[in-house]
């Protein structure tokens, strides 16, 4: 039986899992290494970045109370919605750039308003957004400026980390991303008073209880399973019911947990190695399909270093993108379409109509966009099988 791929994967080794469980160490000292890590003076870690951006807009909204908006691109993780609702305030979307795959500044910046709080920049797929312009545009109006690398752990523009271009960031350790304790998040930022007023909010947590430990524990270790290719394949079919089939309408919030943290605090000392294949794995991909008629790669910032979480395509059109995806599929590599419908389409209560679209730019991508995986456990040899499937659909 040939070997499945599947699209994520972060290696914590069987070492990695025991040593968790001693009671050696835990969240301050992961504290203290991570912040060494991403350059940051300070972070607080979280159950969750879903919870990381609600405590991020609560905090912001002791310090600018008279504001209830939030800036986010139209299409990214739906879920996003949850914590600025729930928090009180309004999402406001704005348009793709189908070059960069990030949000389009120039229609951002048309709906940026006194009222908005926050300007959330989210590097998609681990691609570096241009945090300069962006931090411009929010200070014009006063807005607070949120990076959401959830994604792009290890991504650099400039030298600086991705998390830490903002007022204040966040990332995400949830199974999909590039380090994964199961699920977590943590907040980044120099700024003192936001630090403060985060530090108010996560005091509010509650401690992950006795029950939530224990299955996080079993959760780490049947994922370090899951994502080596021998055991996906062998158990496909179960692994297959545990995906995320349909839309959050909510979300837990508590501490982080000190068997996570320890388990961090192990992976993050081979971290530079995982994200660097992450890189290379990337730049194969981009190498491999490059001057490739109908195929849309995106346009990669000057001064950016990409990790990348996934390798994004566009491809001419939607028939032409599910062509592709069944051929990478058939190949034995698990590529993903991601969200199929942009936040406007999914969320009609939003009061953005559809005809004509107000963002196009995010619909065209939810229709012609194209993942494949870039993890460190996928060999070379099967990432030019994938880049050469996509390949043979377009030319069909």
């Amino acid at each position: 039986m040939r070997r499945l791929i599947p699209s994520t994967g972060t290696p914590a080794s069987f070492f990695d899992l025991v040593r968790a469980y001693l009671p050696v160490g835990g969240e301050r000292r992961f504290e203290e290494a991570f912040c060494r890590w991403a350059g940051s003076p300070w972070c607080r870690f979280v159950n969750s970045g879903t919870t990381a951006l609600y405590l991020i807009l609560k905090a912001l909204r002791t310090l600018r109370p008279d504001r209830d908006e939030v800036l986010l691109p139209a299409y990214t993780a739906p879920s996003l919605v949850l914590p600025i609702r729930r928090a009180g305030l309004r999402p406001v979307l704005c348009d793709v750039d189908l070059e960069t795959l990030n949000a389009d500044l120039t229609d951002a910046g048309g709906r940026l308003t006194p009222r908005t709080l926050a300007f959330l920049m989210i590097p998609m797929y681990g691609l570096p957004c241009d945090a300069a312009e962006a931090r411009r545009m929010a200070e014009r109006y006063g807005a607070f400026l949120v990076e959401d690398a959830a994604s792009a752990m290890g991504s650099r523009m400039d030298g600086r980390m991705a998390g830490t271009r903002g007022d204040v960031g966040f990332l995400s350790f949830n199974r999909g991303k590039n380090l994964s304790t199961v699920s977590g998040g943590v907040v980044l930022t120099d700024r003192e008073e936001i630090q403060q007023a985060v530090a108010a909010q996560c005091a509010t947590l509650p401690a992950a209880s006795l029950r939530a430990e224990v299955r996080l524990g079993v959760r780490a270790f049947a994922l370090a399973l899951a994502v080596r290719p021998f055991w996906y394949t062998l158990l496909h079919g179960t692994i297959s019911r545990f995906k995320y089939t349909s839309l959050h309408t909510d979300f837990e919030m508590s501490r982080y947990t000190d068997f996570q943290a320890r388990l961090g605090f192990s992976l993050l000392r081979c971290a530079e190695t995982f994200l660097t294949q992450r890189h290379k794995n990337g730049i194969l991909l981009y190498n491999i399909l490059s001057n490739t008629e109908g195929v849309a790669l995106p346009r990669i910032l000057p001064g950016a270093h990409v990790v990348f979480n996934q390798f994004p395509v566009l491809l001419s059109d939607p028939e032409t993108r599910d062509a592709a995806h069944r051929a990478v599929l058939k190949a034995g590599v698990e590529a993903t379409t991601l969200y199929p419908e942009p936040i406007h389409r999914l969320y009609g209560d939003l009061g953005y109509g559809r005809d004509p679209d107000p963002f196009p730019g995010a619909t065209a991508v939810s229709r012609r966009l194209l993942l494949l995986p870039t993890h460190p456990l996928i060999e070379a040899s099967r990432l030019r099988e994938a880049g050469e499937a996509v390949i043979r659909a377009v030319k069909r």
